[in-house]
């Protein structure tokens, strides 16, 4: 009876052995190696150092949209000529090349296209700098990025450090004569760009002496004072001058030139006529033909000037008539030749009249001239748009970093409401027209 027992003991104990041996294999044990462990290699992450943060940097730069040009803000000095009318845009603030900023910009086939673009002149071997600004979303770190590019580059090159920031001096130097254009260049594309005329420097020899009679005073100008003047003026040309002060010619006891004036004094004051003019230039030559010719050492010691004039400079004489001379400032008699005449010893006039004269001299004319110089007419000195502008009122302009500001002025036959400062023009306020533009540059003879 005891061994049927026995079964019922074991079948438990096999049970429950079996059933506690499964349970350590249950799924319980491959989550003990869970998927997270491939997080760390997950591809996300091996992508990243692709990713637009890296490489989209190098191949997209960060870069100004425009760059623009102004005249230098530093001295007279430090440029020859900047001339923003030449390219003077028909429609303000349409036509700039620079408008609007994020439009793609080609330099253009004319570099008188009316797109606003700059000219600056510089000498051969010399420097000129102006004022470059960027525009656009970016900051001067990016500015590192521009290149600068001058074509053709015989003509010139970049000789300052690359602009860290906007407004800031941009210089090139002169190379060989010629045009060229320089290119600001971002990322392969054009942001910004002005032209250059490069010239080698000229000096022109200049006598100069006064032409004095019972009717009129000695000049007031001084050679130091008057050389600053014309070379102020005509560094836009890339050209500076060598003033010989022959002194004062006296003709106040001379009967023969006293009976010349009369008939140009019929009115009471001086009126110049052609006739005049020549008459008192041969006056001059046969009083410099006989101081040249005393080679007594005394008696050249007893002059009140010994200088002699040159054969290879050109001629100024100031004759100003103490009674006035009816509005007239100077005159020549022949465009395009020696000499010219100043008539007024007015402070801050005189200057500018005797460089408007001069201009005559080397070959410039006035804006409304039917008349050429030098076979050069108005039409090749002045762009049609300007010569347009004729007889036009002109409102008051604010000045800019190389020009005073312009006064608002009557219409006039000689003023051009698009340049009315240029020297060559008859706007009333003398002192502040001195500029000349692109065209008369190239234009202006070299020599005497």
């Amino acid at each position: 009876m005891v061994k049927p027992v026995q079964p019922q003991t074991v079948q438990p104990v096999s049970v429950q052995a079996q059933s506690q041996t499964v349970q350590p294999v249950a799924p319980e044990v491959a989550q003990s190696v869970p998927v997270a462990t491939a997080a760390p290699v997950v591809p996300a992450q091996s992508l990243s150092p692709i990713a637009p943060s890296g490489p989209v940097v190098s191949q997209a730069p960060c870069c100004p949209d425009v760059a623009t040009f102004e005249g230098s803000t530093g001295p007279r000095s430090s440029y020859f000529g900047f001339d923003d009318k030449t390219n003077l845009v028909a429609k303000v603030g349409a036509d700039e090349y620079w408008v609007p900023p994020t439009d793609a910009k080609t330099l253009p086939g004319s570099k008188e296209d009316r797109d606003g673009a700059r000219w600056v002149s510089v000498g051969v071997g010399r420097e000129a700098q102006v004022e470059i600004n960027f525009g656009g979303a970016f900051t001067n770190t990016c500015l590192g990025n521009c290149t600068y590019e001058i074509v053709p580059a015989t003509v010139a090159e970049v000789s300052s450090p690359s602009p860290t920031a906007s407004g800031v001096a941009f210089k090139i130097k002169g190379k060989a004569a010629g045009e060229a254009s320089v290119k600001v260049i971002c990322d392969g594309q054009l942001r910004g760009y002005f032209h250059i005329w490069c010239v080698q420097p000229a000096v022109i020899h200049l006598d100069v002496c006064s032409i004095v009679t019972t009717r009129t005073s000695t000049g007031a100008y001084t050679s130091a004072g008057l050389k600053a003047a014309l070379d102020e003026i005509y560094r836009q040309a890339v050209i500076s001058f060598d003033i010989n002060d022959l002194g004062v010619l006296d003709f106040t006891s001379d009967a023969a030139m006293a009976a010349f004036e009369t008939p140009f004094y019929s009115t009471g004051q001086f009126k110049k006529t052609t006739a005049a003019l020549i008459g008192l230039d041969l006056f001059a030559r046969r009083s410099l033909s006989a101081r040249a010719a005393i080679t007594n050492p005394a008696l050249r010691a007893s002059l009140a000037n010994t200088n002699l004039p040159r054969p290879d400079a050109m001629r100024l004489y100031f004759y100003v008539p103490t009674v006035g001379a009816n509005g007239l400032l100077g005159s020549v008699i022949n465009m395009g030749k020696s000499p010219a005449f100043t008539t007024t010893n007015s402070s801050g006039v005189w200057q500018n009249a005797t460089a408007h004269e001069l201009g005559h001299s080397l070959d410039m004319v006035h804006p409304n001239d039917t008349a050429t110089a030098g076979g050069a007419s108005r039409t090749a000195q002045f762009p049609a748009h300007h010569l347009s502008s004729l007889g036009v009122a002109v409102p008051a302009l604010p000045s800019t970093n190389t020009e005073p500001a312009v006064p608002s002025t009557s219409s006039h036959s000689n003023i051009m409401k698009a340049d009315p400062l240029n020297l060559m023009g008859y706007l009333s306020n003398r002192p502040i027209t001195k500029p000349l533009r692109y065209r008369q540059w190239k234009n202006c003879r070299r020599t005497a």
